[in-house]
C-alpha cells in the first residue's frame, strides 16, 4: 500500500510541476534595430539576426549591395564576427570547406557590378557542430549556435582592386519575457 501512495504522490507532484512550468514566461530574443544598414561610396550592406522556428537568433543574413562599375570581393577570411568590440572569429555558412577555414584560405564572395549577394552566416565560435562534422548525410551541415545578448555584429572586409573597405555593422541583442 505504501508503494502505491508514493507512486501517487510522485506522480501528482510531476504533474504540478509540469503545470506550473506552462505558466512561466517565456524568453524571446529582439534585434535592436531589427536589420542594421551601413552605406559608403561603394556598397550598401544590411545585417539582420534571423532564427530558425526558436526564440533565438542563431544566424545573420548579410547582404551587400555593390554601387560601382566594378566587382566587389568579401574577404571571408578577414571579415570577423564582433561580440561587445572583441573579435570572435571568422564566419561560416553551408558549402564553406572546413580546409579553408583552417588554412584561412575562404574563396571571397563576389558581388558584380550593380548586384546584389546575400549570404546567411554564422560566427564560427557558435557553431554548436563543427563544419567537419560526422560521416554520411550530417558531414559538412553546419548547425549554428545562440547568439548572446549584447552588442553583437561584424567587420566586414570588401576588396577591390586592391583597395580595402571595412565597415562594422552592429546590432543589440536583448531578451524579454513574454507570457505564454
Amino acid at each position: 500500500m505504501k508503494t502505491f501512495r508514493k507512486k501517487g504522490f510522485i506522480s501528482s507532484l510531476s504533474l504540478m510541476i509540469f503545470l506550473a512550468g506552462g505558466c512561466l514566461p517565456a524568453r524571446v530574443f529582439i534585434s535592436t534595430p531589427e536589420i542594421q544598414n551601413v552605406e559608403n561610396d561603394y556598397f550598401i550592406a544590411q545585417l539582420e539576426p534571423l532564427s530558425q522556428a526558436n526564440n533565438y537568433f542563431d544566424r545573420f543574413r548579410l547582404a551587400v549591395t555593390n554601387k560601382t562599375s566594378q566587382e566587389l570581393k568579401i574577404d571571408w577570411n578577414q571579415t570577423r564576427y564582433l561580440y561587445h568590440g572583441r573579435d570572435g572569429g571568422v564566419f561560416v555558412f553551408e558549402g564553406i570547406a572546413a580546409e579553408d577555414i583552417k588554412n584561412e584560405t575562404i574563396p571571397p564572395g563576389i558581388i558584380p557590378a550593380g548586384q546584389t549577394f546575400t549570404k546567411e552566416i554564422g560566427p564560427l565560435e557558435l557553431v554548436a557542430r563543427g563544419p567537419l562534422g560526422g560521416r554520411g548525410a550530417d558531414s559538412g551541415k553546419i548547425t549554428f549556435g545562440i547568439i548572446p545578448s549584447g552588442d553583437s555584429g561584424l567587420l566586414l572586409v570588401v576588396r577591390q582592386n586592391g583597395k580595402t573597405l571595412e565597415e562594422k555593422i552592429m546590432v543589440k541583442i536583448s531578451q524579454r519575457e513574454v507570457p505564454k
